[in-house]
């Protein structure tokens, strides 16, 4: 394809690449096509490799990659449950790997993303994630609402440049958005136990009700819904 072979990457670009990682602190992950591809990738720096949805069911391709013993993530991009099971089935047992819900779709409709079938990879690999190729920052933080510990998103300085993908990929800013955004979300999500919060301790008093009176109550007289109610403060009995 002449726009691909354009925007092709040497092995020296995959040098500089791999240095600038390295003085910036970047873990680098790239994308194998093929085994030798995988074979140079392993020269350098990487913590891992990324298989595309692509090559999701290429088996030759993940063994190249787990044989380096680095965790793999693979997209699962226009494939099928029943697809994705077969697959998985076949990966080598020592393989470390983490499968990314996908649409491969650019960009995708947010209808055809899915985002519930993350359930469904969770008990096939125990951590999940989320590439995603539609456009703005949400469908991401959602996703690590839903459990998602990986994000892939495309990045362009410029929108409009020639090529597929540009249109559904986040500039600068939208990225420093989405990862302030997961931030706060994974702030928020907290743990499983529900607790009285500090911040909500000083609220107690004022915001929870106690049993009162609703009118004169004689002694001897039995408390009834028409005779009690419930009003603030909460410094008394509760409702």
């Amino acid at each position: 394809i002449p726009l691909l072979q354009e925007l092709e990457l040497s092995e020296s670009d995959y040098h500089t690449i791999n240095d600038t990682c390295k003085t910036l602190g970047i873990d680098l992950i790239v994308t194998p096509m093929d085994e030798e591809s995988a074979e140079f990738i392993s020269t350098l720096d990487v913590v891992g490799f990324k298989i595309a949805s692509a090559d999701m069911t290429n088996i030759s391709l993940i063994k190249k990659c787990a044989s380096y013993n680095l965790p793999v993530l693979i997209s699962t991009g226009m494939w099928s449950k029943e697809d994705i099971e077969k697959s998985v089935s076949q990966y080598p047992k020592s393989l470390q790997f983490s499968l990314l819900l996908a649409n491969s779709t650019y960009p995708a409709p947010y209808e055809d993303i899915g985002l519930e079938f993350l359930e469904n990879l969770k008990q096939l690999s125990t951590t999940v994630g989320y590439s995603g190729h539609e456009r703005g920052t949400f469908i991401p933080i959602a996703a690590v609402a839903l459990g998602a510990k990986i994000i892939e998103k495309h990045l362009t300085i410029n929108k409009n440049l020639t090529g597929p993908d540009h249109i559904s990929s986040l500039d600068y800013k939208e990225f420093n958005l989405m990862v302030e955004l997961i931030r706060k979300t994974e702030i928020a999500l907290g743990k499983k136990n529900k607790i009285v919060t500090n911040s909500e301790k000083k609220n107690i008093q004022i915001a929870r009700k106690s049993i009162v009176a609703s009118n004169v109550i004689k002694k001897g007289e039995k408390f009834t819904e028409k005779n009690i109610t419930s009003k603030r403060p909460g410094t008394g009995i509760d409702p």
